[in-house]
């Protein structure tokens, strides 16, 4: 079964040090695929092709057998596919040195307690400050055809 077409991504967990990968549907940027890169993770190239590789991994995006979103976690077989073998290669090399915990080459993001805080102030009013609106008189002549709002009213 297919569960869509999209990015899959490598993602370092800061607090754990676990990789996993994430992959989201291309339109409706719904997780299809949430699961931990382990060490037991071996991966093969699909029968009759250079371009895919299929594992089997325990999956956390929550989608059953039948394709309903249960919230539950599930143990899959998946298939990526690419465009050709060398988009594959690269993606198999990316997974064995997840496999054995080499973590370089991931780019280390700022949490989100790590990022500078931007606080939105209230704008004072000076309430003994003489109040600043303009006197707008009739409603604006542009609005109503260069007629006043009485004028422009049909009877």
């Amino acid at each position: 079964r297919e569960r869509g077409v999209g990015e899959a991504k490598l993602l370092l967990s800061r607090t754990s040090g676990r990789i996993r990968v994430l992959m989201r549907r291309e339109e409706t940027r719904k997780v299809c695929a949430n699961h931990v890169v382990a060490a037991e993770t071996e991966l093969t190239l699909m029968d009759g092709s250079d371009k895919a590789w299929t594992y089997a991994t325990v999956d956390a995006s929550g989608i059953n057998e039948v394709g309903e979103d249960d919230g539950e976690c599930h143990a899959e077989t998946f298939a990526f596919r690419f465009k050709d073998s060398s988009a594959a290669g690269e993606w198999k090399e990316a997974v064995d040195k997840c496999r054995v915990g080499d973590v370089a080459g991931f780019e280390k993001v700022a949490a989100i307690d790590d990022r500078i805080k931007v606080v939105e102030q209230a704008d004072v009013i000076d309430e003994d400050a003489p109040a600043q609106s303009p006197d707008r008189g009739p409603a604006s002549s542009s609005f109503f055809g260069g007629k006043s709002a009485e004028e422009g009213q049909d009877a």
